[in-house]
């Protein structure tokens, strides 16, 4: 494993300012992911509620049809989700749907870490915003985490990323208040067109690596 470490902001791409989220739609509410979460989340118009700890079986599957377009995390969450038969534990954002926490205008809404932790990989097409600017934001897969989607944002007080497999960052907006953004992948890292902060620019992002470390960066 090879470490790499720069004074943050580590890059700089262009990003929208505003994030748009998903219209409420009108389908029939599934909030239990099709039986991946037994019993299903609460659901509210247009969102299913998380908070405290959560498991899932199988590969969690935020669609704007199924669901409604949102998972909405209130509080803070751990969030396991586990292989079940041939399903590997995916947790997958799809275009149109939104997996968010927090907002900048209320940022008192999050009081605890939030903990996502998938046996397969972590992949993102939609909007991911998870912002808990006194508590932490971890998440962990077995193998890809891919930020790749219409927003891709973690703000907080300490931010880790860990793969065991690749990890992909494409317009992604990364924010730890504290000293360190740590970003861990088993195979590589591609980071293109984001933003990496770390205690406004005075802290160190640290990329671990067992692959290559592929970035467009800015400095």
């Amino acid at each position: 494993m090879k470490t790499f470490t720069w004074q943050a902001i580590c890059f700089a791409g262009a990003l929208a300012a505003l994030v748009s989220f998903p219209p409420v739609s009108s389908a029939v509410q599934d909030c239990s992911f099709g039986g991946v979460i037994s019993p299903p989340l609460p659901a509210d118009v247009g969102e299913c509620i998380a908070t405290g700890a959560i498991k899932a079986k199988g590969t969690l599957d935020v669609t704007e049809d199924a669901t409604g377009g949102e998972f909405d995390v209130e509080d803070g969450t751990t969030l396991r989700i586990y292989r079940s038969g041939s399903s590997p534990g995916d947790l997958l954002i799809e275009l149109g749907a939104a997996f968010d926490a927090g907002e900048f205008g209320e940022e008192t809404l999050v009081s605890e870490p939030i903990v996502i932790e998938a046996a397969g990989e972590i992949h993102n097409g939609g909007v991911l915003s998870l912002v808990a600017p006194s508590d932490s934001i971890r998440l962990r897969a077995g193998s890809d985490i891919t930020l790749h989607g219409d927003a891709d944002i973690l703000n907080a007080a300490q931010v880790k990323l860990v793969s065991g497999g690749d990890i992909t960052l494409v317009n992604a907006n990364i924010t730890s208040r504290t000293n360190t953004v740590d970003i861990v992948a088993s195979g590589d890292i591609l980071v293109s067109e984001s933003t990496l902060s770390a205690k406004d620019g005075k802290g160190k992002c640290r990329f671990t690596v067992g692959g290559d470390f592929i970035s467009s960066r800015s400095f």
